[in-house]
């Protein structure tokens, strides 16, 4: 039986580096958070955005809140692994655009034998375009009880597997409107 995924598109933060929300900024003929779902509903992924719900209400996609205020990208995960369809669980920052099939592919290929698969290219972990599994949803929530919103602990103490990579600009983000005018010239010399 061949594994479904969810794919989780961490929307939620407050961009302040680019004074406005960067996942509505437009990269190329299309806002950024388009890249993201339009790349996993290809692959026939469940897509949620973790967001404001309002805010992406145009998408018409399936978004989530917080139910944690205030305690970072581990909130927003933990309401999507909440109301996550599958086993298996794509994290993929809004802010990383350039998504690699191959990449994909690796985090899809060690996904049964892994609760993690996180890539770290140049010698960084990238635990917010990684893959989980949707066990280990207690764990997450019993940190946010405790206040204690650390993914790195999640990473540290469960079954995972680290994929290292070169650069990568699959994992390149965009935070700043300087990276958005460099996305734009990667965009036009990629031919996306």
């Amino acid at each position: 039986m061949q594994t479904k995924f969810t794919a989780v598109i961490l929307a939620g933060g407050k961009s302040s580096r680019m004074k406005k929300n960067k996942a509505l900024c437009t990269l190329g003929n299309k806002k950024i958070i388009e890249y993201s779902i339009e790349f996993f509903t290809q692959r026939n992924y469940e897509v949620i955005v973790s967001g404001d719900s309002q805010e992406y209400e145009f998408l018409n996609i399936k978004t989530v809140d917080d139910n944690f205020k205030n305690q970072g990208p581990l909130s927003g995960i933990e309401a999507s692994f909440k109301i996550a369809s599958h086993e298996k669980i794509i994290l993929w920052s809004v802010d990383t655009p350039f998504i690699s099939t191959a990449l994909i592919e690796k985090l899809e290929h060690f996904a049964q034998d892994y609760d993690i698969v996180v890539p770290e290219s140049e010698g960084y972990l990238q635990p917010l375009n990684a893959l989980y599994s949707k066990s280990l949803y207690p764990h997450i929530k019993a940190m946010l009880e405790k206040n204690q919103p650390y993914l790195k602990d999640i990473i540290r103490n469960a079954n995972t597997k680290i994929i290292k990579l070169g650069e990568n600009t699959s994992l390149y983000n965009i935070n700043t409107p300087e990276e958005l005018e460099k996305a734009e010239k990667m965009l036009g010399s990629n031919g996306k």
